[in-house]
C-alpha cells in the first residue's frame, strides 16, 4: 500500500504544480527557482513503487492460487497519508529554502489546494488498490481451478487414439521355418 501512496502523493503533488502554473515553460521555471534539489529522483522513485505494487499484486495472486484467504484489505484512513506526506513537504520547503515563517505558509492558498488534491489522489490510490487486490487474489483463484484441465479444454483425462494391432509372427529357425537357419541336431 505504501508504494501505491508514495505515487499518489506525487501524482497530487504534480497536480498542484500544474494548477499553480498550467505554462509547462513556467513550471519548469517556479521549480527550478523555488523546488527542491531532490525532485529529479522522483521518476526514479516511483518506477521502484510501482515495481514494489506489482509485486505486491503477484503475491495475491499466488495467496489466491494457493486458496488462502483473502487478507484484509487497505483501510480507506490510508488516503490522508498523501495530505501528511505533502503538508510535512511543503512546510519544510518554505522554513528551510525560503527562510519564510510558518504564517505564511499558511496564508498560502497552494497549501489548501495541494490538500484537496492530495487527499483525492489518496482516495483514488486506495480505491485503486483495493479493487486490485481483489481482482488479482479472483485471478489466483480462477488460475487454481484451471489447475486439473488438460490444455484442450476438455474434462478428463486425454485418452490416447487407438491404432490398428498388426500381430507379428516369428518362425523360429530351428524348426525349419527360416530359410537360411543353421542345420537341425538330433
Amino acid at each position: 500500500m505504501l508504494p501505491a501512496l508514495v505515487v499518489a502523493e506525487h501524482l497530487g503533488h504534480e497536480l498542484t504544480h500544474w494548477v499553480q502554473e498550467p505554462n509547462a515553460r513556467g513550471r519548469e521555471q517556479l521549480l527550478a527557482q523555488s523546488g527542491p534539489g531532490y525532485a529529479g529522483y522522483a521518476e526514479t522513485a516511483v518506477a521502484l513503487c510501482v515495481v514494489l505494487l506489482a509485486a505486491g499484486l503477484a503475491g495475491r495472486v499466488v495467496s489466491g492460487f494457493l486458496h488462502r484467504p483473502l487478507r484484509g484489505l487497505p483501510s480507506w484512513w490510508w488516503a490522508a497519508l498523501p495530505v501528511a506526506a505533502f503538508a510535512l513537504q511543503e512546510t519544510l520547503g518554505v522554513l528551510v529554502h525560503d527562510g519564510a515563517s510558518m504564517l505564511s505558509l499558511l496564508a498560502d492558498p497552494v497549501l489548501g489546494l495541494g490538500a484537496v488534491l492530495e487527499l483525492l489522489a489518496g482516495l483514488l490510490c486506495v480505491l485503486v488498490v483495493r479493487k486490485l487486490s481483489v481482482a488479482a487474489h479472483r485471478a489466483g483463484r480462477a488460475l487454481a481451478g484451471l489447475r486439473g484441465l488438460p490444455l484442450g479444454g476438455k474434462t478428463g483425462v486425454a485418452q490416447p487414439i487407438p491404432s490398428p494391432v498388426v500381430p507379428l509372427r516369428f518362425r523360429a529357425p530351428a524348426y525349419g521355418g527360416g530359410t537360411r537357419a543353421p542345420p537341425a541336431f538330433g
